[in-house]
């Protein structure tokens, strides 16, 4: 992320001096970026809610063989179900954490710099615009 400050402070910087082909492909570099970002925020989110509701799941199931004292099934399934409802919350948790912490602050920064970079074309465009307007005309 810091290369990408500085690439954007130099930007700033050079203004009209920076060519055409440099910035398309800034642009399109943030553009892929911001695209990257939302595919992994919407795969991470998918996730979250899978394993959250697959936690619930195995809660409910764990609680119902609890409350009906089922003596049908076996100690190694037991086993199994117990270990399942503890570390499947688990397992939810930590994508919740990562959801918020990781996928959802990347995803708000490259759609800042797409935004910031919209604002650095439009002085662009008017600099251009200054330019064409104070030539003399032929």
């Amino acid at each position: 992320m810091k290369p990408d400050i500085d690439f954007f402070r130099a930007l700033l910087q050079q203004g009209p001096q920076l060519s055409p082909e440099e910035y398309a492909t800034y642009r399109r570099k943030l553009r892929e970026r911001l695209a990257r970002a939302e595919r992994e925020e919407r795969l991470m989110r998918r996730m979250a809610f899978i394993v959250c509701g697959l936690a619930g799941v195995l809660w409910f199931v764990w609680g119902g063989f609890r409350l009906n004292d089922v003596q049908a099934l076996s100690g190694a399934v037991w086993s199994v179900v117990l270990v399942a409802s503890a570390l499947v919350p688990v397992f939810a948790g930590y994508a919740v954490f990562l959801y918020f912490f990781k996928y959802r602050p990347r995803l708000r920064d490259a759609q800042q710099q797409e935004q910031r970079a919209l604002l650095v074309d439009i002085q662009r465009q008017l600099d251009e615009l200054r330019a064409q307007l104070s030539r003399p005309e032929a």
